[in-house]
């Protein structure tokens, strides 16, 4: 590295061993340049957290963190009872999912875990609270589809499949962007109509989350 005038400052140097699922025995002593190297749990590389069994839920954590910031942020100019209408309320939250959703491709396989989804939900659900206007006693299931809000986990999912069709990683599975889009309303209704939660009477209001999602009336009908 040095040959092609890079340097390495030892004392900011991080280390970690990706084992997977795999035991591991005690970890051999690193040094650079004299300098002890402690192989620590979990590194930052790229903006994604990188933990040593590569489940990402480090990363998924540390993500949420940020986004609960800008949610926070964004609920004190997006009061309940007054301020921007819903289009702009939508446009702002925007900046939430746009924090948790990077690098989808690379951790999405997180998401098989139910802890994982249900920490998406509990932030998302803050913010389509504030979209909405709802009361902090709204069930999750139907604030989000109030606040035509597509669920998080649903959203990566969708980014990571966009991406294989870019890099033509399953040529036999490639679709359209539009297609991809109305196969996550279609993932999306499917749980809807499974949910057996607090959102009976949304159900019975908004039985199809395609027509109310593409409806063309901005306004909240509160």
């Amino acid at each position: 590295m040095e040959n092609h005038g890079l340097d390495l400052a030892p004392e900011k140097t991080e280390a970690v061993l990706l084992i997977g699922r795999r035991p591991c025995g005690p970890l051999p002593g690193l040094k650079l340049r004299g300098h002890p190297v402690v192989p620590a749990k979990e590194v930052k590389y790229l903006w994604v957290t990188l933990d040593r069994r590569l489940t990402f839920a480090p990363h998924i954590q540390h993500a949420l963190k940020k986004a609960k910031k800008a949610v926070k942020a964004l609920g004190q100019i997006m009061p309940r009872t007054c301020g921007a209408g819903e289009g702009t309320r939508r446009l702002l939250a925007a900046v939430a999912p746009s924090i948790v959703t990077y690098a989808t491709p690379v951790w999405e396989k997180a998401l098989r875990r139910d802890r994982n989804v249900k920490r998406l939900a509990s932030v998302q659900r803050q913010m389509a609270l504030r979209v909405y206007r709802a009361y902090r006693t709204a069930g999750l299931s139907a604030v989000l589809a109030l606040a035509r809000q597509v669920p998080w986990h649903l959203v990566v999912t969708e980014r990571k499949l966009r991406y294989d069709d870019r890099r033509e990683l399953n040529p036999g599975l490639k679709r359209t962007r539009k297609q991809r889009s109305e196969e996550t309303l279609a993932r999306w209704q499917t749980e809807w109509e499974r949910d057996t939660g607090e959102s009976g009477w949304t159900k019975r209001l908004i039985p199809d989350i395609g027509v109310w999602q593409c409806r063309r009336h901005l306004r909240c009908m509160r």
